[in-house]
């Protein structure tokens, strides 16, 4: 998150822009009829998209609180954006010894 908590009328105008397009995007997703799904990739596909969908509103809306002085409800991009098995593997990395370099 930016050292400067303070965003712009315009920026946070252009932050509640972004988050309703990802809401309505995610919202398309979700009119998907079983019966015009025909290999079960795709099933997985749709999840995978809604999920991406997910993690940046909540990224968005992590950085507009940030951006007025708020607090995120996680922490970092990293937490909001990648998958949960990327942020144990960095977890896990970050806890030896040499940080995120070491080798396993």
């Amino acid at each position: 998150m930016p050292s400067n908590p303070h965003l712009s009328t315009p920026q946070i105008a252009a932050l509640f822009d972004e988050i309703a397009r990802a809401a309505e995007l995610a919202d398309d997703i979700c009119y998907y009829r079983p019966d015009t799904i025909e290999e079960p990739d795709q099933v997985e596909a749709i999840i995978d998209t809604l999920r991406m969908y997910v993690r940046r509103i909540g990224w968005l809306a992590d950085r507009g609180s940030a951006g007025i002085g708020g607090e995120p409800l996680r922490g970092s991009p990293d937490e909001r954006l990648m998958s949960p098995d990327w942020v144990h593997l960095q977890n896990q990395a970050l806890q030896k010894p040499g940080g995120s370099d070491a080798q396993e």
